[in-house]
């Protein structure tokens, strides 16, 4: 499909593939390399799916579309708030 997987995270790389929030390779992207695009692992599938159905990829909307959640782990806790407050 043209791909090349890099076990590193070098200038080539566009794209990284979460399947854990809690790696270090995922806290680096998302802390120091604003040019590599987080993805859903399902994206793969997806334009896997594609391809060997010879359809048109749009590479921008299945970006957007599997594109992983900024603050989909994201949990908040709240104290001392009553129900007329919040």
């Amino acid at each position: 499909m043209g791909a090349k997987y890099r076990a590193d995270l070098t200038l080539e790389v566009t794209h990284l593939i979460v399947g854990d929030y809690k790696t270090p390779k995922y806290k680096y992207v998302a802390k120091e390399r604003g040019d590599i695009r987080p993805m859903r692992l399902d994206w793969i599938d997806a334009v896997r799916e594609l391809w060997i159905h010879d359809h048109e990829i749009d590479v921008e909307a299945l970006e957007k579309e599997y594109a992983l959640p900024t603050f989909d782990t994201l949990r908040i806790s709240m104290t001392g708030c009553d129900d007329r407050m919040c």
